[in-house]
């Protein structure tokens, strides 16, 4: 980048952070029209839509600010350095800095979005260390950007613009057979709320009781396994990263779990978070390791149930707590598990692992392209191609 001009992110850009109407105050959230983002809302194409919104009292007497459309969306709490694109006018909290470009004939947007993109471990950087591991405005502010004439700039958007086209090509695979797996469960079993098939059913406390693994947690290479809610893919249930850590940094707020678990995050189960483990570790208390019987429960098979859109639906309706909204759980032991017969559980499951197997393929193919992509982002960055 030395053969460019850098300048201060808050030299060509207004950069503002946005905020929390008083949760303790209906008349701010209560049939509000005004959208409130949320890091859940962003989405690999952007944010369309919002699980929240707020009055314009709320707006108000909070400093929350409306955004307009194309703001570039930066988080700077917490979850640190991800980048998205607002398409609907909408406010943010204050974990959400909104970036807007102060003249488009100077920096093109989609430069700075991929710009932005390059730096997530410089911001992650920036964050560590900070009690509540975050940035604040001023730092932001002061980010320097490469500052290439606006025809280069639009140059370096447009390939990565393209590599990263191939990347989300690979995305929409996984996902759809993520879907396959989902709709074959429907077609074999039918709806696990209603169970318009009339399958047999019991409480999951009887058959998947939930409880903590007793035995010998295994180490891997004299570290434990010690995974933490972020670590897991929201919808998929796909591990993000493996965490291995020394036994004294495990602390009490933790529960036990084998590869006989299923392990159910009962925080925000909108963002359905359920993994079908292989091997023993220690998890945060926030997910629920399920033990399912043997000879009534395939785990592939409680695994796609509780992944359901039926299910999710059910027990988002069984919620507490408005800001960190959990599963209650006595309705969780409640809930009546369809049983189907295990040969047929048996069956889903092989087709469960012949999908698996594929998507594993996609993957393997989607993290060489990403490798590239960060390849190819720092040659950019840097002036190596342009």
């Amino acid at each position: 980048m030395g053969k460019w001009e850098m300048v201060r992110l808050g030299d060509v850009c207004d950069v503002q952070a946005g905020g929390t109407p008083a949760r303790n105050n209906s008349v701010y959230w209560k049939d509000g029209t005004i959208p409130w983002v949320k890091i859940s809302d962003f989405t690999r194409k952007g944010v369309f839509r919002t699980e929240e919104s707020i009055t314009t009292l709320g707006l108000e007497n909070s400093s929350a600010k409306i955004f307009p459309v194309g703001t570039i969306l930066f988080t700077i709490f917490a979850t640190l350095g991800e980048v998205n694109i607002l398409h609907i006018e909408a406010a943010t909290n204050q974990a959400i800095a909104g970036i807007n470009i102060n003249n488009s004939d100077e920096i093109d947007r989609l430069f700075l979005v991929n710009y932005l993109i390059s730096i997530k471990h410089r911001i992650n950087d920036l964050g560590r260390g900070v009690a509540q591991n975050n940035i604040n405005l001023s730092i932001l502010r002061n980010l320097m950007i490469p500052f290439p004439p606006l025809e280069v700039q639009q140059q370096i958007a447009d390939v990565l613009d393209r590599a990263s086209a191939l990347i989300e090509k690979r995305k929409v695979q996984i996902d759809k057979l993520d879907l396959l797996v989902k709709s074959q469960f429907i077609e074999m079993f039918g709806d696990p709320v209603t169970n318009p098939k009339g399958w047999g059913n019991e409480k999951l406390d009887k058959v998947a009781p939930p409880t903590p693994y007793r035995g010998e947690v295994v180490t891997i290479n004299n570290k434990y396994w010690l995974l933490n809610l972020d670590a897991i893919k929201a919808q998929s249930g796909e591990i993000l990263e493996l965490k291995l850590v020394d036994k004294n940094e495990i602390g009490n707020s933790t529960v036990s779990f084998s590869a006989d678990n299923v392990l159910y995050s009962k925080l925000r189960p909108y963002l359905n978070k359920v993994v079908n483990v292989e091997r023993s570790g220690y998890a945060t208390t926030e997910l629920v390791p399920l033990f399912p019987e043997k000879n009534k429960l395939n785990k592939e098979f409680l695994t796609a149930l509780l992944r359901s859109d039926e299910f999710v639906s059910y027990i988002n309706g069984k919620v507490a707590g408005a800001k960190m909204p959990r599963v209650n759980m006595v309705d969780l032991r409640n809930f009546k598990i369809i049983l189907p017969s295990i040969n047929l559980q048996n069956q889903f499951a092989s087709f469960v692992q012949q999908v698996e197997a594929q998507k594993s393929l996609f993957q393997e193919s989607l993290t060489k392209l990403e490798l590239n992509y960060k390849s190819l982002m720092q040659k950019c960055f840097n002036g190596e191609i342009f």
